[in-house]
Protein backbone atom coordinates (compact mmCIF):
# COMPACT_ATOMS: atom_id res chain seq x y z
CA UNK A 1 0.00 0.00 0.00
CA UNK A 2 1.66 3.30 -1.06
CA UNK A 3 0.94 6.16 1.03
CA UNK A 4 1.94 10.15 -0.50
CA UNK A 5 3.30 12.37 1.66
CA UNK A 6 2.29 15.80 2.49
CA UNK A 7 1.97 18.51 -0.18
CA UNK A 8 2.67 15.11 -2.85
CA UNK A 9 1.03 15.88 -5.95
CA UNK A 10 -1.77 13.55 -6.58
CA UNK A 11 -2.01 13.39 -10.15
CA UNK A 12 1.34 12.42 -10.85
CA UNK A 13 1.19 9.37 -12.96
CA UNK A 14 4.02 7.13 -12.02
CA UNK A 15 4.76 4.42 -14.78
CA UNK A 16 2.86 1.06 -13.91
CA UNK A 17 1.07 2.84 -11.35
CA UNK A 18 -1.97 4.43 -13.19
CA UNK A 19 -4.12 2.04 -12.13
CA UNK A 20 -3.62 2.78 -8.23
CA UNK A 21 -3.43 6.64 -9.05
CA UNK A 22 -6.78 6.01 -10.33
CA UNK A 23 -8.24 4.36 -7.44
CA UNK A 24 -6.55 6.20 -4.82
CA UNK A 25 -10.28 8.08 -4.29
CA UNK A 26 -12.36 5.45 -4.41
CA UNK A 27 -9.82 2.97 -1.79
CA UNK A 28 -11.38 2.09 1.78
CA UNK A 29 -9.23 1.44 4.54
CA UNK A 30 -9.76 -1.80 6.22
CA UNK A 31 -8.48 -3.31 9.39
CA UNK A 32 -5.46 -4.96 7.23
CA UNK A 33 -4.09 -1.76 6.12
CA UNK A 34 -4.11 -0.33 10.11
CA UNK A 35 -2.18 -3.47 10.78
CA UNK A 36 0.25 -2.84 8.10
CA UNK A 37 1.00 0.95 9.33
CA UNK A 38 1.04 -0.04 12.72
CA UNK A 39 3.60 -2.37 11.71
CA UNK A 40 5.48 -0.07 9.47
CA UNK A 41 5.25 2.34 12.59
CA UNK A 42 6.87 0.10 14.89
CA UNK A 43 9.68 -1.00 12.33
CA UNK A 44 10.77 2.57 11.53
CA UNK A 45 10.69 4.35 14.98
CA UNK A 46 13.21 5.84 16.54
CA UNK A 47 14.90 4.31 19.86
CA UNK A 48 14.87 7.26 20.97
CA UNK A 49 11.14 8.51 20.72
CA UNK A 50 9.37 5.16 20.79
CA UNK A 51 5.99 4.85 20.26
CA UNK A 52 3.15 4.83 23.52
CA UNK A 53 1.43 1.56 23.52
CA UNK A 54 -2.23 3.40 24.31
CA UNK A 55 -2.03 5.43 21.44
CA UNK A 56 -1.88 1.96 19.39
CA UNK A 57 -4.95 1.15 21.70
CA UNK A 58 -6.71 3.92 20.63
CA UNK A 59 -6.35 4.30 17.15
CA UNK A 60 -7.45 0.48 17.49
CA UNK A 61 -10.48 1.08 18.92
CA UNK A 62 -11.35 4.12 16.89
CA UNK A 63 -10.52 2.49 13.83
CA UNK A 64 -13.14 -0.64 14.98
CA UNK A 65 -15.83 2.15 16.03
CA UNK A 66 -15.55 3.34 12.38
CA UNK A 67 -15.98 0.03 10.53
CA UNK A 68 -18.87 -1.26 12.97
CA UNK A 69 -20.83 2.72 12.29
CA UNK A 70 -20.21 1.86 8.67
CA UNK A 71 -21.54 -2.25 8.98
CA UNK A 72 -24.31 -0.23 10.52
CA UNK A 73 -24.94 2.21 7.53
CA UNK A 74 -24.60 -0.52 5.22
CA UNK A 75 -27.53 -2.39 6.69
CA UNK A 76 -29.59 0.47 7.50
CA UNK A 77 -29.17 1.29 3.16
CA UNK A 78 -30.51 -2.46 2.76
CA UNK A 79 -33.07 -1.80 5.02
CA UNK A 80 -34.23 1.44 3.46
CA UNK A 81 -34.23 0.00 0.07
CA UNK A 82 -36.01 -3.40 0.53
CA UNK A 83 -38.74 -0.74 2.65
CA UNK A 84 -39.28 1.00 -0.88
CA UNK A 85 -40.45 -1.86 -2.68
CA UNK A 86 -43.73 -1.64 -3.85
CA UNK A 87 -43.59 2.07 -3.50
CA UNK A 88 -43.46 4.60 -6.08
CA UNK A 89 -40.33 6.16 -6.39
CA UNK A 90 -38.89 9.18 -8.43
CA UNK A 91 -35.59 9.05 -9.86
CA UNK A 92 -32.99 11.96 -10.33
CA UNK A 93 -30.76 10.30 -13.46
CA UNK A 94 -28.86 11.76 -16.31
CA UNK A 95 -28.58 11.11 -19.78
CA UNK A 96 -25.69 10.62 -22.39
CA UNK A 97 -25.84 14.50 -22.57
CA UNK A 98 -25.25 15.23 -19.27
CA UNK A 99 -28.95 16.33 -18.46
CA UNK A 100 -30.95 15.14 -15.76
CA UNK A 101 -34.06 13.18 -16.36
CA UNK A 102 -36.77 12.33 -13.86
CA UNK A 103 -37.53 8.38 -13.88
CA UNK A 104 -41.05 7.66 -12.17
CA UNK A 105 -41.91 3.80 -11.34
CA UNK A 106 -42.79 1.59 -8.47
CA UNK A 107 -39.55 -0.71 -7.04
CA UNK A 108 -40.23 -3.98 -8.11
CA UNK A 109 -36.87 -5.68 -6.11
CA UNK A 110 -33.80 -4.97 -4.50
CA UNK A 111 -30.70 -6.12 -6.17
CA UNK A 112 -26.79 -5.55 -3.99
CA UNK A 113 -23.93 -5.02 -6.44
CA UNK A 114 -20.49 -4.90 -4.15
CA UNK A 115 -22.76 -5.10 -1.26
CA UNK A 116 -24.46 -1.75 -2.39
CA UNK A 117 -28.29 -1.82 -2.58
CA UNK A 118 -29.95 -0.86 -5.83
CA UNK A 119 -33.61 -0.57 -6.20
CA UNK A 120 -34.94 -1.48 -9.88
CA UNK A 121 -37.61 0.70 -11.46
CA UNK A 122 -38.74 -0.06 -14.78
CA UNK A 123 -36.70 -2.69 -15.38
CA UNK A 124 -33.68 -0.13 -14.64
CA UNK A 125 -31.70 -0.45 -11.03
CA UNK A 126 -30.48 3.02 -9.67
CA UNK A 127 -28.74 4.13 -6.42
CA UNK A 128 -30.44 4.96 -3.44
CA UNK A 129 -28.85 8.51 -3.79
CA UNK A 130 -30.55 9.05 -6.90
CA UNK A 131 -34.30 8.16 -5.38
CA UNK A 132 -35.41 11.96 -4.74
CA UNK A 133 -38.94 11.02 -4.27
CA UNK A 134 -40.81 8.17 -2.04
CA UNK A 135 -44.80 7.62 -2.17
CA UNK A 136 -47.43 4.81 -1.61
CA UNK A 137 -48.73 3.16 -4.26
CA UNK A 138 -51.85 5.07 -5.75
Amino acid sequence: MDVAGIGSPSNLVVPGREDKTANMGKSELKMSDFFKLMVAQLTNQSMYDSVDNSQFMSQMVQFSTLSRMEEMTNAFQGNLAVSMIGKQVAIADKDEYNRENVIQGEVTQVNYQSGKPYVMVNGQSYTLDQVSVVREKT
